[in-house]
């Protein structure tokens, strides 16, 4: 777990879901606009539980995902997928439509596998 300031100024807290994050991860994807579900998942993905289940479960080595908290509530969450070179991640995020998506994805993207993403190997690269 750790805070991080935003450059508004307002703090989020980024930390690794658990299966008691469940239901918030799935409030903020049905909250996204459909745009914002097309982008993030290419198509209309459906809203169950599947949807999210791996990163529920990840090891932080071969997949990994981070969310982040502002006043109790989910209002991003950024994953990876280590690819079949090792080297190499598919990362994504998610931002509630409503945040300032700069600021929060400014946030995320300073949080490296190398030095926050939990269990990621020392040589791990993001592109």
């Amino acid at each position: 777990m750790r805070d991080v300031i935003l450059r508004e100024g307002s703090t989020m807290r980024l930390s690794q879901p658990t299966r008691d994050d469940r239901d918030a991860i799935m409030a903020l994807i049905r909250r996204l606009s459909p745009t914002s579900l097309y982008h993030r998942y290419r198509g209309r993905p459906v809203l169950d539980d599947r949807l999210i289940a791996g990163y529920l479960d990840a090891d932080g080595d071969a997949r990994g995902a981070l969310i982040g908290v502002r006043d109790g509530l989910v209002v991003a969450m950024g994953t990876y997928d280590r690819l079949r070179d090792p080297e190499m991640a598919e990362v994504a995020f998610l931002v509630d439509d409503p945040c300032t998506a700069a600021a929060l994805e400014h946030a995320f993207s300073n949080s490296s596998p190398r030095s926050r993403w939990p269990r990621a190997s020392a040589g791990s690269s993001q592109r």
